[in-house]
C-alpha cells in the first residue's frame, strides 16, 4: 500500500466533498438533510441511494453499498484505496510525491496515465503542425469537422514511421516498457519495439473523470490492407467494454436532455456534436456490455440507438441490447434510410430533421420484428417460433410488470399467436433465470444469520461509533475474541486501535482503515441509522445487554460442546465423565452469572482492558 501520510489523506478528504464527487456519476436531489439518487451499483427504479453531506458518507438502502468518498471512488472505478486517494488528489490538483506510490500496480497505472497523456499531446500536435498530417487535416475538412471539434475531442495523427512515438518518448525519459504496457508499442522479431499506431487519425478515449485511458485509430489510406479501425488492447487502465466514447465530453448534455443517443463510431459522434446534438456516446463497434449499461444508468434511463440504415446496421443495433433492457433502461431504435449512417444523414438533412426522426424511434420489440422479417419470412412456422423465442427472451428481462405484459400482448398480436403461449414462454424464461439467481444468496454463497449474537454485536458497534464515551466500559467488559463474526471483530479491532491512539473515534479514519467493501457498507449503514438520544443510564443498560448476550451465546456454545462430549463418553464407557460434569457445572454457573449481569461489577474493579 502506498505510504501516503495521514495528513495528505485528510487534505484530500477535506477537498473532495462527497456530494460533488458522487454528482459526477449520479443525479442527486436534495431531500431534507440528505441527497438521493438512483444507485450506480445495482438496478433500481426508485432512488434508494443516499448521500449525507454532514457525515460525508453514502449508503444505498437497496443493495447495502456504503462508505465515504474514497470508498465510493474505489467501487465506481474498481480500484484500490491508494489508487482512489491518488485519483481524487489529481482531480483536486493536490500533489502526492511519486515515491509514495510504492506498490508496483499503483506505479504502473500512474505511469500508464502519464504516458497516455503524453501520447495524446504528441498525436494532437502532429495533427495540427506536421506536413505528414496534411492528409488527416484534409480528411477532417472534408468531413466538415471544425477546429472546435478537433480541440474538444483532442484529435491527433500518428506518424507513418515505425518508431516516431517511441523516439519522442525516449527523449523525454519514458521507458519503452511503459509504452508497451499502455498498448502504444509492440515488440518486433529483432527484440526491439515499434509503434502500434501508425499513419492513423487518433481518437483519445477518456474515462468518466477526463483521464486519457486509451486510443482509437482510423486508417485513411483506402488501399491499405490494415484494419480500418484499431483500438488500444486491454491494459491495467483500459478495457474496451467498460467505456463509452464521448461520455466524458457529453455527460452534461446527456443529463440535461435525460436521454442518450448511442452510435457506433467515433466520427458519427463528432458529426452529431458539431451539428448541436450533444447527448451522444459511441460504443466503438463492440457489443454492449453490462459495464456500459451501468455507465448510461448513472446519467439517464432513456436510450436511443442510432445505427447505419442497412441490415448490418440493424444487427449492430441489436448486439447486446438485451443488456440495456435488463439494466432497466428504456430502449428505442432509429432505423436510418438505406445507405445512410448518422454522419451522412445529419450532414445531408441537418440536425432538425434528425431530431424529428429520433422523436419517432421504434421501440425495441417492433424493431426486432422488423430486423428479423427483413431477412426471413415469419410466415414459415419454424421462423415464427424462432422469432417468438427471441422476443420473449427480451421481454422476460423487463422488470416493469405492466410494460412486460403490454409487450407480451403486442408480440402475440403481431405474430398471430395465442397470448397464453407467449406468456407461458415468458414465465418459463423468468423461472429459469430466477432459479439461477436464487442459487447465490450472498457474494460468498452464504447468508448472514441475524440471531441474537449477530444483533448484539451490531448494536455494540453502533454504541461504540455513536457514543464514544461508552468505549472504556465496552473495552473493560468484553474481549475481541468473544465476537462471533469476523467482520465485527475487525471493526472492533480498528475502533480499539483508534481509541488507544487518539482517545476518540474518527469515523472517516475508520472507513479508510477498512478495505473490505462489506464492512465499509456496514459502517455506513450504522451511521445512517443513527439511534435516538438516550439518557446515560439507558445507554449503559443497552451496552450491558449487548455484552451479556454476546457472552451468553458463547457460553451456551461451550455448554453444547460439553454435552456432546458427555454423550459420547457415555456411549463409549469413557472414564472422564467426572471432569466433564465439573466443566459442565462450571459453565452453567457462568451462564447464570451472565444472565444476572453479575460479571460487570467484577470487571469494573480493574483497569485492565482485555483486548
Amino acid at each position: 500500500m502506498p505510504r501516503i501520510s495521514e495528513n495528505k489523506i485528510e487534505e484530500i478528504r477535506q477537498a473532495a466533498d462527497i456530494v460533488d464527487v458522487v454528482s459526477e456519476y449520479v443525479t442527486l436531489k436534495r431531500s431534507g438533510q440528505n441527497y438521493f439518487g438512483l444507485c450506480p451499483f445495482h438496478q433500481e427504479k426508485t432512488p434508494s441511494f443516499s448521500v449525507n453531506p454532514a457525515k460525508q458518507i453514502f449508503y444505498c438502502f437497496g443493495c447495502g453499498a456504503g462508505g465515504n468518498v474514497f470508498s465510493f471512488i474505489m467501487r465506481i472505478q474498481k480500484i484500490s484505496f491508494p489508487e482512489a486517494v491518488i485519483f481524487l488528489a489529481r482531480k483536486y490538483h493536490i500533489s502526492i510525491p511519486l515515491e509514495e506510490e510504492n506498490t508496483e500496480e499503483a506505479r504502473l497505472k500512474t505511469a500508464i496515465y502519464d504516458v497516455n497523456r503524453f501520447a495524446a499531446e504528441f498525436f494532437h500536435n502532429h495533427l495540427l503542425k506536421t506536413v505528414s498530417a496534411q492528409k488527416a487535416r484534409d480528411y477532417l475538412r472534408q468531413r466538415g469537422f471544425s477546429e472546435k471539434m478537433i480541440e474538444k475531442f483532442n484529435l491527433g495523427w500518428s506518424l507513418e514511421s515505425w518508431d516516431g512515438l517511441i523516439k519522442e518518448a525516449q527523449k523525454r525519459g519514458i521507458p519503452v516498457k511503459i509504452l508497451k504496457e499502455a498498448g502504444l508499442a509492440l515488440p518486433n522479431k529483432q527484440g526491439g519495439y515499434y509503434d502500434r499506431f501508425r499513419a492513423r487519425l487518433m481518437f483519445p478515449i477518456y474515462n468518466s473523470s477526463g483521464v486519457v485511458i486509451g486510443f482509437g485509430g482510423r486508417i485513411l489510406d483506402k488501399e491499405a490492407k490494415a484494419a480500418k479501425y484499431l483500438n488500444t488492447s486491454d491494459t491495467p487502465v483500459f478495457q474496451k467494454g467498460r467505456v463509452l466514447y464521448g461520455l466524458y465530453q457529453n455527460r452534461e448534455a446527456i443529463r440535461k436532455e435525460n436521454q442518450v443517443i448511442l452510435v457506433e463510431g467515433y466520427a458519427d459522434l463528432i458529426s452529431l456534436v458539431q451539428f448541436g446534438i450533444e447527448n451522444v456516446v459511441a460504443s466503438s463497434g463492440t457489443a454492449l456490455t453490462q459495464d456500459q449499461a451501468n455507465l448510461i444508468m448513472r446519467m439517464t434511463r432513456n436510450v436511443v440507438l442510432l445505427y447505419d440504415g442497412d441490415l448490418a446496421g440493424a444487427h449492430a443495433a441489436l448486439r447486446g441490447v438485451d443488456i440495456l433492457i435488463k439494466a432497466g433502461l428504456q430502449v428505442s431504435i432509429v432505423p436510418l434510410p438505406p445507405e445512410h449512417d448518422p454522419d451522412s444523414y445529419v450532414r445531408e438533412f441537418g440536425a432538425e430533421k434528425l431530431r424529428k426522426l429520433i422523436s419517432t424511434a421504434q421501440d425495441l420489440i417492433d424493431f426486432k420484428i422488423f430486423a428479423y422479417s427483413s431477412e426471413k419470412s415469419i410466415e414459415i412456422p419454424q421462423n415464427k417460433t424462432e422469432l417468438m423465442h427471441q422476443l420473449t427472451g427480451t421481454i422476460a428481462k423487463i422488470s416493469d410488470e405492466v410494460l412486460r405484459n403490454l409487450y407480451g400482448q403486442r408480440v402475440a398480436a403481431k405474430l398471430n399467436l395465442p397470448e397464453r403461449i407467449v406468456f407461458r414462454e415468458i414465465s418459463r424464461i423468468q423461472r429459469k433465470e430466477n432459479k439461477s439467481s436464487e442459487a447465490v444468496v450472498t457474494k460468498n454463497g452464504q447468508g448472514v444469520p441475524k440471531g441474537a449474537s449477530f444483533l448484539a454485536e451490531l448494536d455494540l458497534i453502533r454504541i461504540a461509533v455513536e457514543h464514544s464515551e461508552m468505549l472504556p466500559f465496552i473495552f473493560q467488559n468484553i474481549s475481541i475474541g468473544e465476537f462471533s463474526y469476523p467482520d465485527f471483530r475487525r471493526i472492533f479491532q480498528i475502533i480499539f486501535q483508534h481509541y488507544q491512539q487518539n482517545e476518540e473515534i474518527a469515523v472517516q479514519e475508520i472507513f479508510d482503515s477498512v478495505e473490505n467493501a462489506d464492512i465499509q457498507a456496514l459502517l455506513a449503514k450504522i451511521n445512517f441509522e443513527s439511534s435516538e438520544e438516550l439518557p446515560e443510564k439507558d445507554l449503559r443498560h443497552w451496552a450491558e445487554d449487548c455484552v451479556a448476550t454476546i457472552k451468553l451465546m458463547e457460553i451456551r456454545r461451550q455448554i453444547d460442546e460439553v454435552r456432546q462430549a458427555m454423550h459420547q463418553a457415555q456411549m463409549s464407557g469413557g472414564s472422564d465423565m467426572t471432569t466433564l460434569n465439573q466443566k459442565y457445572l462450571g459453565l452453567k454457573q457462568k451462564e447464570l452469572a451472565i444472565r444476572q449481569h453479575e460479571f460487570f461489577d467484577k470487571a469494573n474493579d480493574t483497569d485492565d482492558v482485555p483486548f
